[in-house]
């Protein structure tokens, strides 16, 4: 996601409290969102097809009600004790803050083709998969790395992403990783830098354990 139109569109327009100000909001995120979601199926595409697989879904409608729910749900009630109200919204440390957790949950929406086409395309093939967590950011929080190191361990997208397969729970807020299909005899995606981050990890819990093995 575009962060610095997040940021831009915070610094002048403050945090949107009421239903008015989340639609007006919306108005100018629409188009940033859905070119976002479009760029991350594509990309999910080209990884299905590279596994061999020629049908892939087709890319969901994305509603403008959605973003104004995520508004909704991810501009906080409080900010470090002060409310976050008409009087308080366009209040520096409130805009910022509301900003990053906006920008954390438009991410996820952005990520959410990508996740959806991997799923569903895994779904219908009916075949045995093992699942692997691939980093996609940037920069990736030493939790994030450890989790992708493991490999393909885990039996399902859900289980690859989420906190007991329970969808709504993220393993950690901005975390933009996705589950990639893994197939026996066929490489996947982000094999080398699993490779070298399972590397990583042995290295750096050899004499260390806890926090220290992920700082």
């Amino acid at each position: 996601m575009n962060r610095r139109h997040f940021r831009q569109l915070f610094q002048i327009q403050g945090a949107p409290v009421t239903q008015g100000q989340r639609e007006q909001m919306a108005q100018y995120t629409f188009r940033v969102m859905n070119n976002a979601r479009q760029r991350t199926w594509e990309a999910s595409a080209r990884y299905v097809h590279g596994q061999g697989i020629t049908d892939v879904p087709a890319l969901k409608p994305y509603p403008i009600d959605a973003v104004e729910q995520m508004l909704e749900q991810a501009v906080p009630d409080t900010v470090f004790g002060d409310p976050v109200d008409e009087t308080t919204r366009t209040t520096p440390h409130i805009v910022e803050e509301a900003r990053k957790s906006v920008a954390r949950a438009a991410s996820r929406h952005a990520q959410q083709p990508a996740r959806e086409t991997v799923q569903q395309v895994a779904e219908a093939s009916g075949e045995e998969i093992g699942w692997a967590r691939m980093l996609t950011g940037a920069r990736s929080c030493g939790f994030c790395a450890m989790l992708a190191s493991r490999g393909a361990v885990y039996r399902s997208d859900k289980s690859a992403l989420f906190r007991g397969g329970a969808s709504m729970t993220a393993y950690n807020n901005g975390c933009d990783c996705i589950a990639v299909l893994v197939r026996e005899g066929i490489p996947w995606e982000a094999q080398d830098s699993h490779a070298q981050l399972e590397k990583l990890w042995q290295d750096a819990t050899e004499q260390t354990s806890g926090k220290n093995s992920l700082n």
